[in-house]
């Protein structure tokens, strides 16, 4: 594997490793669950508050900080920013499923860290968050699908387990998207800096 290239298998163990500490089951459990369902209930319009406030903590929990409860409600502290990029996030996808199934995928592919970027620098708008995703995508296609291809498995995986088995994957591959953006983000600096 190139230097450029982050060590995938080491970003999933770290991922479990870092599920099953202290509090970290419950946060990613409830995240999981309000994402999911708060979702579905609202017809996406408080995708993103929920899925930034998911993304606070994961991200917490990526750097080896203490995740709590509270770190849920990130999303709703900076409120607009948030519902701008999961409503644009929504929006977009649905026009996407709607022309076939490719473009929805491409457009996942393109969005996949905007509620991590929203989670690490509530200052940024959700359009830029947007547009921030696309530009670390493109930077980094190798590691963004095979964060997809991982975080696919183990929702489609534990989604067997009656009840809460799709929300312990979505709160599984939040932190996952902050372990990859947070390796990502690192060796990006280090690249601007040589």
């Amino acid at each position: 594997m190139s230097d450029t290239q982050p060590p995938y298998a080491a970003l999933v163990e770290r991922t479990f490793k870092t599920s099953v500490r202290a509090n970290n089951p419950a946060i990613l459990v409830l995240g999981g669950l309000a994402v999911f369902f708060g979702t579905a209930l609202t017809l996406g319009l408080l995708s993103g508050p929920l899925a930034v406030g998911l993304a606070a903590a994961s991200l917490k929990m990526a750097r080896g900080q203490s995740a709590d409860l509270d770190d849920l409600k990130e999303g709703f502290r900076h409120l607009v920013p948030a519902l701008v990029a999961g409503i644009g996030v929504v929006i977009l996808m649905s026009l996407g499923l709607l022309l076939l199934v490719v473009p929805a995928i491409i457009l996942a592919f393109i969005f996949t860290y905007t509620f991590t970027i929203l989670a690490d620098r509530p200052e940024t708008s959700g359009v830029d968050a947007m547009r921030e995703s696309l530009d670390m995508a493109k930077r980094a296609p190798g590691p963004t699908v095979v964060f997809w291809v991982v975080a696919l498995a183990i929702t489609f995986l534990l989604s067997f387990i009656p009840g809460i088995g799709t929300a312990v994957g979505v709160g599984l591959s939040a932190l996952l998207n902050a372990q990859f953006y947070q390796t990502l983000r690192e060796r990006q600096q280090i690249a601007r800096a040589a």
